[in-house]
């Protein structure tokens, strides 16, 4: 009996003691949720929406949302509210705007369009909106700006007049130096230019639509290499680590998140559910410089916006106060202070909304200063335990 009384007591302090060394002190990040900006006042109603598509570094957003002359681009900011950044002329399309990307100089890209021409515009604080400036552009349609670094490069994509699609790189501030992706005489080959970064490296992806091979998924280095990263799938943005992020498709039509870097190569991120009709699929859209990945998935139930980080896909409608009046759809970007930006419904209405990341206390996984408290208790009472037997 003593010696069972010494191989317990010895067991339970190893136990724990292993437990206090192995175990991390776990915090969740959970999140305030706020509503981007407020709609004109004569079109609020049922058919009204806004979408928030990116955030930068100053929390500055950019999206598209319903005013009273019709679908405007917007920039929005805590001092400044919702601001309407109007459309290029009518004369190059300019029935509608529509931003996209904004970087941390506060430059905003989009596109302005009728139902004729598409152009990209940028807007600046100081210049308001305008074409983006490529020489030549009237004879290509449409042009579609897909991102912009805070260097003031865009990348996108340009249709020519017989057709064909190339990817392009253009400085908005040097206004000089084209550079087109897969630039070559065959009109058969298509490319796409869909995130940058900062140190100018680019990805997209590049197919020949005369030949049933898949589509070539590159990155091209700020020395212009081209790079293949995988088959088939489907870049939306890059950091400055290299990491890139998007969905790569499976059977059915069932795509799945990924991120995609040097050592790991392309990762599958999950999804956070299945439907009962057995959809299951996610998407990749934003990944700050902390690697922290944010998208779309299936759920259970129906379908939520997620937050990657450290290995573990999170759906976010679980990180807010239940009783907000929110349900999360999509989240389309994350900046390096954890700031996500996406759309969902509030109390019914299409909306725009803001996630602010509040830090909780740890997890019920107790610190390893708790963990040695743990012991000298455990101990104590494994020890009244066996003293009263002996009584």
């Amino acid at each position: 009996m003593k010696s069972i009384y010494k191989i317990s007591f010895g067991v339970l302090a190893s136990s724990l003691v292993s437990l206090a060394t192995s175990l991390p002190s776990l915090a969740i990040t959970l999140y305030t949720i706020s509503n981007i900006g407020e709609l004109d006042k004569d079109f609020s109603g049922n058919n009204s929406y806004i979408y928030a598509f990116d955030i930068n570094n100053k929390n500055q957003v950019a999206g598209v949302y319903s005013a009273n002359e019709g679908q405007r681009a917007f920039i929005w900011d805590s001092v400044k509210g919702l601001r309407n950044l109007g459309t290029l002329p009518t004369s190059v399309g300019g029935a509608y705007s529509t931003g996209t990307n904004i970087n941390d100089l506060g430059q905003v890209i989009g596109f302005s369009g009728d139902n004729l021409k598409l152009r990209t515009f940028v807007w600046e604080e100081s210049t308001g909106i305008r074409d983006l400036g490529i020489p030549g552009s009237e004879n290509f349609d449409p042009i579609s700006g897909n991102d912009i670094n805070n260097l003031g490069q865009v990348v996108g994509d340009i249709t020519s007049a017989n057709n064909v699609t190339r990817g392009f790189i253009w400085d908005t501030r040097l206004k000089e130096n084209l550079v087109t992706i897969e630039d070559n005489s065959s009109n058969n080959i298509v490319s796409t230019a869909k995130a940058i970064n900062d140190k100018g490296e680019v990805t997209g992806f590049i197919f020949d639509r005369n030949s049933n091979s898949p589509s070539r998924t590159y990155l091209r280095t700020s020395s212009g290499e081209i790079e293949q990263i995988g088959i088939n799938l489907s870049p939306n943005a890059i950091n400055n680590k290299t990491q890139i992020v998007g969905e790569s498709p499976l059977t059915n039509n069932q795509n799945r998140a990924f991120l995609w870097d040097r050592i790991s190569g392309v990762r599958d991120l999950g999804v956070l559910g299945t439907r009962n009709n057995g959809d299951s699929f996610s998407s990749a859209y934003g990944i700050n410089n902390k690697s922290q990945v944010v998208g779309t998935s299936t759920t259970n139930i129906g379908t939520s916006g997620f937050i990657w980080s450290d290995g573990v896909m999170t759906d976010l409608q679980s990180l807010i106060n239940p009783s907000s009046g929110w349900v999360i759809q999509d989240a389309w970007a994350i900046n390096d202070n954890g700031y996500i930006v996406g759309n969902g419904f509030f109390n019914g209405l299409e909306r725009a909304f803001l996630l602010a990341p509040q830090s909780s206390p740890p997890t019920s996984i107790p610190e390893p200063a708790s963990i040695s408290a743990l012991i000298s208790l455990s101990l104590i009472a494994l020890y009244s335990q066996q003293k009263s037997k002996h009584k």
